[in-house]
């Protein structure tokens, strides 16, 4: 459900179809998945600065396509991150490495 809103946004909004549409969303999820990883490093790190510029990067390529919901959570932890609060960067964290999952089904 959410990879055809995403896709439905890629047409719809950004004028994107057919095959170039499929090739910047498995783009999107090998990205998302990189950056995820690279997050739970730095969460486990308790690195603020790279927590921020993951989810800073999330965030933005997120929205860029319409992931609004990943966007969202990114930017919760981004918050988290800043208030030095590794309780909720780690649980969103964990609920972010579970979209690129849910993006290939």
């Amino acid at each position: 459900m959410l990879k055809e809103s995403i896709i439905i946004y890629m047409r719809d909004i950004l004028g994107i179809t057919g095959s170039d549409a499929e090739e910047l969303f498995d783009c999107y999820v090998e990205t998302l998945e990189q950056l995820c990883q690279k997050l739970e490093q730095a969460v486990e790190q308790h690195n603020v600065m790279e927590i921020r510029n993951i989810t800073h990067s999330i965030m933005g390529s997120s929205s860029n396509i319409g992931a609004n919901i990943i966007s969202e959570q990114a930017a919760a932890a981004n918050m988290a991150a800043k208030s030095h609060d590794f309780g909720s960067v780690k649980s969103l964290s964990q609920e972010l490495k579970k979209y690129p999952e849910i993006l290939r089904k």
